[in-house]
Protein backbone atom coordinates (compact mmCIF):
# COMPACT_ATOMS: atom_id res chain seq x y z
CA UNK A 1 0.00 0.00 0.00
CA UNK A 2 1.20 3.58 -1.05
CA UNK A 3 -0.03 6.46 1.09
CA UNK A 4 1.84 9.17 -0.18
CA UNK A 5 5.27 8.33 1.36
CA UNK A 6 6.97 8.58 -1.84
CA UNK A 7 8.95 11.59 -2.27
CA UNK A 8 6.48 13.68 -3.89
CA UNK A 9 2.94 11.89 -3.91
CA UNK A 10 0.28 13.43 -2.43
CA UNK A 11 -1.06 12.15 0.53
CA UNK A 12 -3.66 9.32 0.58
CA UNK A 13 -2.52 7.92 -3.18
CA UNK A 14 -3.07 4.38 -3.20
CA UNK A 15 -1.88 1.87 -5.19
CA UNK A 16 -2.73 -2.20 -3.77
CA UNK A 17 -4.73 -2.39 0.06
CA UNK A 18 -4.92 -5.35 2.16
CA UNK A 19 -6.71 -3.81 5.30
CA UNK A 20 -5.39 -4.51 8.28
CA UNK A 21 -8.78 -5.47 9.73
CA UNK A 22 -9.65 -7.91 6.89
CA UNK A 23 -7.61 -11.19 6.18
CA UNK A 24 -8.41 -11.10 1.95
CA UNK A 25 -7.64 -7.92 -0.09
CA UNK A 26 -11.06 -6.07 -0.67
CA UNK A 27 -12.64 -3.59 -2.52
CA UNK A 28 -13.22 -0.88 0.13
CA UNK A 29 -10.90 -0.39 2.77
CA UNK A 30 -11.05 2.18 5.62
CA UNK A 31 -7.98 3.45 7.17
CA UNK A 32 -6.00 5.73 8.98
CA UNK A 33 -2.50 6.88 8.30
CA UNK A 34 -1.23 9.12 10.98
CA UNK A 35 -4.04 12.14 11.58
CA UNK A 36 -5.65 11.13 7.81
CA UNK A 37 -8.69 9.02 7.87
CA UNK A 38 -10.53 8.00 4.67
CA UNK A 39 -11.67 5.32 2.28
CA UNK A 40 -9.50 3.75 -0.16
CA UNK A 41 -11.54 2.63 -3.74
CA UNK A 42 -9.26 2.00 -6.41
CA UNK A 43 -6.94 -0.77 -6.48
CA UNK A 44 -4.03 -1.90 -8.48
CA UNK A 45 -3.25 -5.82 -7.95
CA UNK A 46 -0.02 -6.94 -9.34
CA UNK A 47 1.26 -10.40 -9.85
CA UNK A 48 4.24 -11.50 -7.31
CA UNK A 49 7.69 -11.65 -8.93
CA UNK A 50 10.23 -13.75 -6.19
CA UNK A 51 13.93 -12.03 -6.46
CA UNK A 52 16.27 -11.72 -3.51
CA UNK A 53 17.26 -8.36 -2.16
CA UNK A 54 19.99 -7.55 -3.80
CA UNK A 55 18.12 -7.38 -7.40
CA UNK A 56 16.43 -4.39 -6.30
CA UNK A 57 17.37 -1.45 -7.09
CA UNK A 58 15.89 2.47 -6.95
CA UNK A 59 15.64 5.38 -9.73
CA UNK A 60 14.62 8.61 -9.65
CA UNK A 61 14.34 11.16 -12.79
CA UNK A 62 13.44 14.67 -11.62
CA UNK A 63 13.48 18.16 -13.19
CA UNK A 64 15.53 20.55 -11.38
CA UNK A 65 16.82 24.44 -12.49
CA UNK A 66 19.75 22.81 -13.83
CA UNK A 67 17.93 20.25 -15.79
CA UNK A 68 17.06 16.69 -15.47
CA UNK A 69 18.92 14.87 -12.34
CA UNK A 70 18.91 11.00 -12.07
CA UNK A 71 19.57 9.48 -8.92
CA UNK A 72 20.27 5.68 -8.66
CA UNK A 73 21.03 3.55 -5.77
CA UNK A 74 21.80 -0.09 -5.87
CA UNK A 75 19.51 -0.83 -3.46
CA UNK A 76 16.14 -0.36 -3.60
CA UNK A 77 12.54 -1.69 -1.93
CA UNK A 78 11.47 -0.86 1.54
CA UNK A 79 14.99 -0.68 2.77
CA UNK A 80 15.56 2.11 0.68
CA UNK A 81 16.67 4.60 3.11
CA UNK A 82 17.76 8.00 2.99
CA UNK A 83 18.12 8.38 -1.02
CA UNK A 84 19.14 12.01 -1.22
CA UNK A 85 22.62 10.92 1.24
CA UNK A 86 23.41 7.93 -1.13
CA UNK A 87 22.22 7.71 -4.19
CA UNK A 88 24.73 8.04 -7.31
CA UNK A 89 23.22 10.85 -9.68
CA UNK A 90 23.80 12.28 -13.18
CA UNK A 91 22.73 15.46 -14.14
CA UNK A 92 21.07 16.15 -18.15
CA UNK A 93 21.72 19.59 -18.10
CA UNK A 94 18.84 21.92 -20.03
CA UNK A 95 18.55 21.43 -23.64
CA UNK A 96 21.52 18.25 -23.32
CA UNK A 97 21.19 14.66 -24.36
CA UNK A 98 21.85 11.56 -22.17
CA UNK A 99 25.49 10.73 -21.62
CA UNK A 100 27.09 8.01 -23.26
CA UNK A 101 26.70 4.22 -21.85
CA UNK A 102 30.07 4.28 -20.64
CA UNK A 103 29.43 7.41 -18.69
CA UNK A 104 26.02 6.30 -17.35
CA UNK A 105 28.03 3.23 -15.81
CA UNK A 106 31.02 5.16 -14.08
CA UNK A 107 28.26 7.98 -12.71
CA UNK A 108 25.05 5.54 -11.67
CA UNK A 109 26.10 1.58 -11.77
CA UNK A 110 29.86 1.70 -10.29
CA UNK A 111 28.15 -0.12 -7.27
CA UNK A 112 26.04 -2.62 -9.15
CA UNK A 113 27.38 -6.45 -9.94
CA UNK A 114 27.51 -8.05 -13.31
CA UNK A 115 28.63 -6.51 -16.63
CA UNK A 116 25.33 -8.12 -18.07
CA UNK A 117 23.26 -6.83 -15.38
CA UNK A 118 24.83 -3.48 -16.02
CA UNK A 119 24.15 -3.25 -19.90
CA UNK A 120 20.62 -4.35 -19.21
CA UNK A 121 20.45 -1.21 -16.78
CA UNK A 122 21.75 1.54 -19.06
CA UNK A 123 19.62 -0.29 -21.57
CA UNK A 124 16.68 0.59 -19.15
CA UNK A 125 17.69 3.54 -18.27
CA UNK A 126 18.23 4.82 -21.80
CA UNK A 127 14.33 4.16 -22.76
CA UNK A 128 13.17 5.48 -19.24
CA UNK A 129 14.92 8.86 -19.94
CA UNK A 130 13.60 9.38 -23.38
CA UNK A 131 10.06 8.37 -22.46
CA UNK A 132 10.65 11.01 -19.63
CA UNK A 133 11.70 13.19 -21.78
CA UNK A 134 8.77 12.87 -24.79
CA UNK A 135 6.01 12.27 -22.28
CA UNK A 136 6.69 15.61 -20.23
CA UNK A 137 7.21 13.85 -16.98
CA UNK A 138 8.30 16.70 -14.31
CA UNK A 139 9.24 13.31 -11.59
CA UNK A 140 9.42 9.85 -12.26
CA UNK A 141 10.59 7.50 -9.42
CA UNK A 142 10.57 3.45 -9.82
CA UNK A 143 11.37 1.86 -6.52
CA UNK A 144 12.15 -1.29 -6.45
CA UNK A 145 13.31 -1.59 -10.23
CA UNK A 146 14.20 -5.16 -10.24
CA UNK A 147 16.53 -6.86 -12.69
CA UNK A 148 16.53 -10.74 -12.19
CA UNK A 149 18.31 -13.13 -14.46
CA UNK A 150 15.55 -15.01 -16.52
CA UNK A 151 16.53 -17.78 -18.75
CA UNK A 152 20.48 -16.76 -19.28
CA UNK A 153 19.30 -12.69 -19.81
CA UNK A 154 18.80 -10.09 -17.58
CA UNK A 155 15.20 -9.18 -17.55
CA UNK A 156 13.76 -5.67 -15.58
CA UNK A 157 11.16 -5.13 -13.91
CA UNK A 158 9.66 -2.24 -12.46
CA UNK A 159 7.29 -3.29 -9.18
CA UNK A 160 6.16 0.44 -8.26
CA UNK A 161 6.34 3.93 -9.36
CA UNK A 162 5.28 7.59 -8.45
CA UNK A 163 4.84 10.12 -11.32
CA UNK A 164 4.62 13.75 -11.85
CA UNK A 165 3.72 15.28 -15.11
CA UNK A 166 4.61 19.04 -16.38
CA UNK A 167 0.89 19.70 -17.07
CA UNK A 168 2.65 23.09 -18.86
CA UNK A 169 4.72 21.45 -21.15
CA UNK A 170 1.84 18.78 -22.23
CA UNK A 171 -0.79 21.82 -23.43
CA UNK A 172 1.97 23.43 -25.45
CA UNK A 173 2.44 20.14 -27.00
CA UNK A 174 -1.20 19.80 -27.49
CA UNK A 175 -1.62 23.70 -28.80
CA UNK A 176 1.59 23.66 -31.26
CA UNK A 177 -0.30 19.83 -32.58
CA UNK A 178 -3.36 21.78 -33.42
CA UNK A 179 -1.64 24.72 -35.18
CA UNK A 180 -0.28 22.18 -37.54
CA UNK A 181 -3.65 20.67 -38.42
Amino acid sequence: MDQGARRQASPGSSSSCLCPSEPRLTRRCSLQVEKTTGTLTHFIIEPFLPHPSDAEFYICVNSVREGDMILFTHEGGVEVGDVDAKALTLLVPVGGELPDRETIKKDLLKDVSGEERKEALVDFISRLYSVYVELHFAYLEINPLVAVEINGKTEIFYLDMAAKLDQVRSFRRSCAQEKRN
